[in-house]
């Protein structure tokens, strides 16, 4: 009997291997696998021959170069583009990795249809940059799908180059901490390019169009959809610089630790005149043992609402987690956004039950300016908790210099982008800028969700654009800065901006400057105590309309005309100041103004991250899906050839489907089952 069913298995083996090669020849790509060319994806040997060797091997038409999972050393220009019609895939951007010496892609010849997909970039062993794709022998289309870029030792993860019909998605970039870390590029003109549902984290910056403003471009077509920013500005240290005890004391502007030596910081510009540091000091809230799960920590012996927790404010274990409060559920119990490797800012698991944590408070200040400091003193504007409340640090308390942070954490555009739309992104914890544009006609940014940043959440420095049906939070500065001629701000909602800004009574949540012929209507603003949050509008313009707005208990005024020429102001409410104005028109008929309907936020909770990619082998939950692309298809049987046998270390990204430590013959059987789906 055993017999039987042992030649039925392996009859079945060869029966589906049979339709699996039909099925290729008949309707798939020609498939080529690094490891049949000599390929070792062991880390440490070089694999860029091996990768060639395969490539090479593919016909004129094109094919598949797939990657099993593994680390493949590799150096420049590992990933050929010599031909039409090629997909360099992995089984995971967690599970194939390229280690990278040198720049991996680099565009050589005109080709087309060219896709990078389910790969990981790694550049801890001193990469550069790792695409740069040049227009003048640039592949079109070129699409990078569900790839994941980290560690980066360039300023530039991807340079795109007079590029046309790009498309990243799906794809997250994360490089903690590193100066001046930027994802994207775009020099010169740039036309039809998509980056949409990819996670930008804890980069100096997200996407940036040319580098010049000096400099006139012709970047149009351009959609930035659905992605997720976010510059961590506050939470990432920044060398040696840390003090505490009875050396480090403070005053409401200053922090002076005789031990320091603050004579040149690692994060200052080379500009003297434009230097700015960061600094955070952390007081401890609470400290015991806990009980943990993947986003929660519970004491019940804490009192963290009556220690004043914050969201925003950071809790670090024994055993090195990191994680950012998300929400203080109650007395005993907080929320994380994740828990994060204190090093390396990576996903981890949570802690082991019982492991003693510090939860820390948040106080942050700056200097702006050169010369502002001596080598044991830092004068700052103030101290700000992350309410906008200014405090002064205890005596002795723990500081941290932050990393020096550029502008345009999230998007900046130089002059010369039109006929864009930036849609439904989230923009998180920028510094200064989130979404900036200089340029136009046809720019739209609606519907994005923009919060706690440290200046300014949009910034549109063009005309003739769209601002519309955004909701933006906590911005140091203004939710929304005009300049330009023709501009429209529409059925935007705004609270509590200016949040860690002393500046006067310019700023607030809507705020124009040298703009003319504007059209402000049905925006919100509000203000329910949090942070300065002086002004709901600011408006310094010329011969423009600002109809149907509210503001709700700013400080200084709901509506402040400051300087501003004929100005028609029509059914707003809130209380009204103006300041060398003149032809201001004041009217109740605004039967004629079009007021659209707002366009809703994207389907998610701003602050828990959707996720893009997993640690998990399998995030769609598919028995049979080796690679967690969401598909049980011959790619999954690849993987369980090459790792037959396997049993130390064996997981469901290497085939082991029924989690016995084992890939096997019974893992094959889930495969076959599940084929198709």
């Amino acid at each position: 009997m055993f017999k039987k069913i042992y030649l039925f298995f392996i009859f079945q083996i060869i029966s589906i291997s049979f339709f699996f090669i039909f099925f290729s020849s008949t309707k798939a790509q020609t498939t080529v696998n690094v490891k049949d060319y000599g390929a070792l994806g062991n880390g440490t040997a070089d694999d860029t021959g091996a990768i060639h060797a395969a490539f090479n091997a593919l016909p004129a038409g094109g094919g598949v170069v797939y990657f099993p999972p593994g680390r493949y050393k590799v150096g420049s220009r590992a990933l050929p583009l010599t031909k039409s019609n090629v997909t360099f895939k992995g089984a995971g951007m967690y599970q194939s990795v390229l280690v990278a010496t040198g720049r991996t892609v680099e565009s050589t010849a005109n080709v087309s249809n060219v896709a990078i997909e389910d790969l990981g970039f790694d550049t801890t062993s001193g990469g550069s940059t790792q695409i740069d794709i040049n227009g003048s022998g640039a592949p079109r289309p070129f699409r990078i799908s569900r790839c994941r870029f980290w560690n980066t030792r360039d300023m530039n993860i991807i340079v795109l180059t007079n590029a046309q019909d790009v498309v990243i998605e799906d794809s997250l970039f994360h490089s903690p901490g590193v100066v001046m870390g930027r994802a994207v590029l775009v020099n010169f003109d740039a036309n039809n390019l998509v980056f949409r549902r990819n996670k930008f984290l804890w980069l100096h910056e997200g996407i940036i169009f040319n580098s010049e403003q000096d400099r006139v471009y012709n970047a149009r077509n351009i959609t930035i959809e659905d992605n997720w920013f976010d510059g961590y500005w506050w939470l990432v240290k920044a060398g040696p610089h840390t003090g505490q005890g009875n050396s480090v004391t403070y005053t409401s502007n200053s922090l002076t630790d005789t031990n320091a030596r603050f004579g040149n910081f690692p994060e200052q510009e080379r500009r003297s005149t434009d230097v700015v540091v960061n600094i955070r000091v952390m007081p401890v809230r609470e400290q015991g043992s806990a009980t943990y799960t993947k986003n929660t920590l519970t004491d019940p012996t804490a009192k963290f609402v009556s220690s004043g927790i914050l969201k925003g404010e950071i809790i670090k274990t024994s055993d090195g987690a990191f994680g950012v409060v998300l929400k203080v559920d109650s007395e005993t119990k907080i929320t994380v956004e994740e828990w994060l490797n204190d090093s390396d800012r990576l996903p981890r698991s949570a802690p082991p039950d019982g492991t003693p944590y510090t939860a820390y408070g948040v106080y942050l200040g700056a200097l702006w300016g050169g010369g502002n400091f001596t080598s044991t003193r830092i004068n700052v504007h103030d101290w700000w908790d992350l309410t906008g409340k200014r405090v002064t640090p205890p005596n002795g308390t723990r500081y941290e210099v932050l990393t020096r942070r550029t502008n345009y954490t999230a998007v900046h555009a130089e002059p010369g982008m039109h006929d864009s739309l930036i849609k439904g992104n989230v923009a998180l914890r920028g510094w200064s800028d989130q979404l900036s544009f200089f340029g136009g006609p046809n720019v739209k940014v609606i519907g994005n969700y923009i919060a706690d940043g440290e200046d300014m959440g949009v910034t549109l420095n063009g005309y003739n654009n769209l601002v519309e049906g955004n909701t933006i939070i906590h911005q140091g500065a203004c939710a929304i800065w005009f300049n330009g001629n023709g501009n429209e701000a529409r059925n935007n909602v705004m609270y509590d901006n200016q949040w860690v800004n002393p500046s006067s009574n310019g700023l607030g949540g809507i705020c124009t400057d040298s703009a003319s012929n504007m059209k402000i209507i049905n925006n919100h603003s509000y203000y329910t105590g949090y942070g300065l949050a002086r002004n709901g509008f600011v408006i310094r313009a010329h011969n423009s309309l600002v109809s149907n707005n509210s503001g709700h208990n700013h400080p200084y005024a709901d509506i402040y005309l400051r300087n501003a020429v004929g100005i028609t102001l029509c059914k707003n409410t809130g209380k009204i100041i103006e300041t060398g104005t003149s032809g201001t028109v004041t009217t109740d008929n605004c039967s004629s103004l079009p007021i659209p309907t707002p366009i809703p936020f994207p389907g998610f909770e701003p602050g828990i991250q959707p996720p893009i990619g997993s640690p998990s082998a399998t995030p769609s939950g598919k028995p049979g899906d080796a690679n967690g692309d969401g598909r049980v298809d011959g790619l999954d049987y690849v993987i369980w050839v090459d790792n037959y046998g396997t049993n130390s270390g064996a997981s469901v990204s290497l085939g082991d489907f029924n989690n016995d430590h084992r890939v096997d013959g019974l893992d094959y059987v889930i495969w076959v089952d599940n084929y198709g789906g």
